[in-house]
């Protein structure tokens, strides 16, 4: 849980480029780089550079940090949190732990198998919980992911970790191994629902990609 990060999204309506028409977002992270303070998320999170984004970390630090990284494919982006405030906080030696990926066999999911859920409830509070891979395919994109009204990234050609029992107050996190080490990003992914208004599901992504 000390690599678990909350994040903030916010930006003028004026600028929403890749974000929502609120100008506003919530979700979650990992810390992958505890030395330069280096973050894994999603694209809901951080969904474009043009805003003002704040994490915080080991849920009792909050800092503010910039998008370097956004996935050109993929529901992926990466954070930088700012060097100096992460630097005071490494000297107040909060508790920073970066998170262990599972690498070979391990980093992928199979349908049946058994993980644990890691992450933010709605109030953003961390829990887990037991829970099980229905399945892992390759969305069509037609249903799943649609194209938007207007111009904005959906995601394509992505292999998704669907759950069977997915916690109700889920709003993101990681799905590990009994170990800690983390199997999939459990990540936010936007799309428009059936009434062509906006929504928000969520799939794991496997730590392989």
């Amino acid at each position: 849980r000390p690599s678990l990060v909350g994040i903030r999204f916010r930006t003028d309506r004026r600028f929403c480029m890749e974000s929502n028409y609120h100008g506003f977002a919530e979700g979650s992270g990992l810390l992958v780089d505890s030395d330069l303070g280096l973050v894994l998320t999603d694209r809901h999170s951080a969904p474009q550079s043009l805003g003002d984004i704040e994490v915080t970390l080991a849920g009792a630090a909050t800092v503010d940090a910039e998008v370097v990284f956004v996935h050109p494919l993929h529901n992926l982006a990466v954070l930088r949190c700012d060097p100096v405030a992460y630097a005071a906080l490494k000297k107040a030696k909060l508790p920073l732990k970066p998170a262990r990926l599972a690498t070979g066999r391990s980093a992928s999911l199979q349908g049946g198998e058994g993980v644990h859920f890691v992450g933010y409830d709605n109030q953003g509070n961390t829990f887990s919980a037991r829970v099980t891979v229905a399945a892992v395919y390759l969305p069509s994109g037609r249903d799943e992911f649609p194209l938007w009204d207007v111009p904005r990234f959906r995601e394509r050609n992505l292999e998704v970790v669907v759950l069977a029992d997915t916690p109700e107050e889920a709003r993101g996190g990681v799905l590990c191994d009994s170990s800690g080490a983390v199997r999939a990003l459990f990540a936010s992914f936007d799309m428009q629902d059936a009434n062509r208004e906006e929504s928000t599901e969520a799939y794991g992504i496997a730590a392989n990609v």
